[in-house]
């Protein structure tokens, strides 16, 4: 019987965009994605119907997406319109800033549900932090409170 993981990385990855960081607890809601696809990470705001969420710039801000690894291979690491999306409300989790951050900078979200510190044409996240400090694309930390 062969190895049932012959390779591996040395240094595994600290995590994925919209995956849970840590123990501390958390909240999440369930809704409906009305949006085509809908990346994990990204900030959503109340869909059409009350149980439905999107991205977007102007709307009740939700929460963001969580990573759910039970969607099929063919989502491509997306929810798909109809599908049920977690969206955390409270937490912490990584995410992939569009700017430079530093630890304790304010969260903002851009039309598209991209998170950044940048405020210029974003809108704020209330209660939410930067607690990583890391540069453009690369993972971060966000807490949600």
């Amino acid at each position: 019987m062969g190895n049932v993981q012959p390779n591996y990385n040395a240094a595994p990855d600290i995590g994925y965009e919209g995956q849970i960081a840590d123990m501390r607890s958390y909240e999440a809601v369930s809704r409906i994605c009305e949006d085509a696809t809908l990346a994990f990470g990204r900030a959503v705001i109340r869909g059409t119907a009350d149980n439905q969420v999107k991205v977007g710039a102007a709307g009740k801000f939700v929460g963001i997406t969580m990573r759910d690894i039970t969607l099929p291979a063919a989502n491509n690491d997306a929810y798909k319109q109809g599908n049920t999306v977690a969206v955390m409300t409270r937490g912490t989790m990584f995410a992939i800033p569009g700017a430079n951050v530093a630890d304790g900078d304010a969260v903002y979200y851009t039309a598209t549900g991209a998170l950044t510190n940048v405020a210029t044409d974003n809108t704020l996240i209330p209660n939410a932090v930067w607690e990583r400090t890391t540069s453009s694309g690369n993972l971060g930390l966000i807490r949600l409170q």
